[in-house]
């Protein structure tokens, strides 16, 4: 078992690197959230293999708590590395552990190839397994209300908004109304277009 690959990235694409070590390129999937953060040619990826009788596959994470989040979601029978990946990709560790502390199935599920009855599945099986790890709900809140916004701006005709652009986590948590918020969103939008 490896504990982390740390070398020269010499590929890159939305599902794997290859990291070149002394002449040796592993072939290494990962989320899209780790991919983000891979930035130059040298990286540290904290590693998780999977052996199978007819393949070994090496998963990296940028961070121990990635890993440690992927292991557990692979822990629920039925839920393969794929999903897990795909979890991972779609929100932050923080996020999916909110998820999990609010029992948001309907948000869980929203990441393709998880259905309904495994986002709840899944809600329930590591209900418990997170209980060491804090979890700070503020910044799944804040995604719910951005989200909340971004549905309102679509309405209004504005499609496509960059939300992050016109409003931060920070405002969010200051502001807490959503009448407000939006005034605010449409006041930015209106001066920006001026």
């Amino acid at each position: 078992m490896y504990e982390y690959i740390s070398g020269k990235v010499v590929e890159k694409n939305l599902e794997y690197v290859a990291i070149d070590i002394s002449g040796l390129a592993y072939l290494i999937y990962i989320p899209f959230k780790t991919y983000e953060k891979i930035e130059g040619e040298d990286v540290k990826l904290y590693i998780y293999q999977k052996v199978k009788e007819d393949d070994i596959r090496l998963y990296g994470f940028y961070t121990k708590l990635e890993r440690e989040v992927f292991i557990k979601i692979i822990s629920v029978s039925g839920i393969g590395p794929k999903i897990a990946l795909s979890i991972l990709s779609s929100f932050t560790t923080q996020e999916i552990l909110s998820i999990i502390n609010a029992n948001d199935h309907k948000m869980l599920s929203s990441v393709p190839g998880l259905g309904v009855k495994k986002a709840q599945k899944l809600i329930i099986e590591l209900k418990d397994k997170f209980d060491d790890i804090e979890v700070d709900n503020n910044l799944f809140e804040s995604k719910i209300i951005k989200n909340e916004l971004k549905l309102a701006l679509s309405s209004l005709g504005y499609a496509n908004v960059d939300i992050d652009k016109y409003i931060s986590d920070s405002e969010i948590q200051e502001i807490n109304d959503s009448g407000k918020l939006m005034k605010l969103i449409l006041k930015k939008i209106g001066n920006k277009i001026k």
